[in-house]
């Protein structure tokens, strides 16, 4: 906008100059030919006051003859008429031309000089403004009010610093939460390496010391600890497949999935956990098909499922449905557990929740089986009750 005030200032000053000389020329024009013919009135006159009987004709041809013009004429008395007017009124007048032309000039040069001033100053201290902002950001102080509604360069420039300010604002808190993201995510992780590290340490402490130990407690003590470092494994796996997600370094592929052949893999996968707590898991025979990355959906059900025998009394028995609609195919598990009360169910899909501080379940399993099916188009949702059992159901939209 200023730009514009300064290009408009100056426009209309030159206008206005232009106008003024143009004025002034013409009235001291005028009044130059006013004062010549007043001259030339007064010699015809004093001529036909002598010579009355001299035509007039003749004295205006001899007027107006070009020769009385030379120079070289009216250096004979004494004149120089490229350097001094014949009559005092008119030289008056050149005179007044003269100063009044140079008058108007020097007041369009104060006035664009003035302008240029003006508008240098605004520049310059627009320029140690932005410069002062930039510092401030150089100092990481990003609670700075930048916006501007001008249309100049600076203004643009200065709407420009202040979207990277806001950006870099927001790298700053999204830097700062990481971070205690990070410092929580790692308690939770070494806490969560640490309980089964414990109680396997505990275990082989037992083993060692008690060479009285029967060969049963012995084995059971062994069949433990094969489950704690399973649990281990599978954290660690979970961790690392969560990194990828965090990275945006996981690309999907979009294939035909085959439920029971999905569920043939997932069954592998938890065959040992299974075994050791005695859980029968019940597969329907009837199959759907629906679109998703086979390899990160036995991830994700896998999860699930080991979930479900985690929190499954010895013996228990797990179920396994398939559904197919117009609208999506629908995968139900439902297992005959302990039962999750209202209050933590609406938080066991965050990452490194548990119900309580015994509970090694909840960790991240669910949370990237979660990640994994939104990922695939998919739905998942969970119902329980206490002493009754949990049900989850996942349903893929029909592309």
């Amino acid at each position: 906008m200023k730009n514009k005030v300064f290009i408009f200032s100056l426009v209309a000053i030159s206008i206005g100059f232009f106008v003024v000389v143009m004025a002034v020329s013409y009235i001291n024009i005028k009044k130059y030919e006013y004062n010549n013919n007043l001259v030339l009135g007064s010699v015809l006159f004093r001529i036909k006051e002598k010579y009355p009987d001299v035509d007039e004709g003749i004295i205006m041809d001899i007027l107006n003859d070009k020769t009385l013009s030379d120079n070289d004429i009216w250096r004979q008395y004494g004149i120089d008429i490229y350097d001094e007017a014949l009559s005092l009124s008119n030289k008056i007048v050149l005179d007044r031309m003269i100063v009044s032309s140079f008058l108007c000039l020097s007041i369009y040069i104060v006035l664009v000089i003035s302008i240029f001033t003006w508008y240098s100053f605004l520049y310059n201290r627009k320029i140690r403004e932005i410069t002062r902002y930039i510092e401030e950001i150089n100092n990481k102080n990003y609670t700075l009010d930048l916006l501007s509604n001008g249309e100049t360069d600076l203004s643009i420039l200065k709407n420009e610093i202040y979207k990277t300010t806001v950006m870099l604002r927001e790298v700053a808190d999204n830097s700062s939460k990481d971070k205690l993201s990070l410092k929580k995510s790692l308690s939770d992780i070494s806490h969560q390496i640490k309980t089964p590290l414990t109680s396997i340490n505990i275990m082989l402490d037992n083993i060692i010391d008690d060479d009285s130990m029967t060969d049963e407690v012995r084995k059971d003590f062994i069949i433990n600890i094969k489950r704690e470092i399973t649990s281990i494994n599978f954290l660690v796996y979970n961790i690392l497949k969560l990194s990828k997600f965090d990275a945006n370094a996981i690309k999907f592929k979009q294939d035909e999935i085959s439920a029971q052949e999905l569920f043939a893999k997932v069954l592998q996968n938890v065959m040992m956990i299974s075994d050791l707590k005695n859980v029968k898991i019940e597969v329907e025979s009837d199959d759907i098909v629906f679109i998703g990355d086979f390899k990160w959906e036995v991830q994700a059900l896998t999860n699930i499922v080991k979930n479900c025998i985690e929190h499954s009394s010895e013996d228990g028995i797990i179920k396994i449905k398939f559904n197919d609609n117009k609208l999506f195919n629908e995968i139900v598990i439902e297992d005959n557990g302990l039962g999750i009360d209202d209050d933590n169910l609406k938080h066991i899909f965050e990452r490194f929740y548990k119900v309580n501080e015994s509970d090694n379940g909840f960790c991240i399993g669910l949370n990237l089986a979660k990640m994994i099916i939104e990922h695939d188009d998919g739905v998942i949702k969970v119902n329980s009750k206490v002493g009754v059992g949990t049900t989850f159901i996942i349903r893929y939209l029909k592309k």
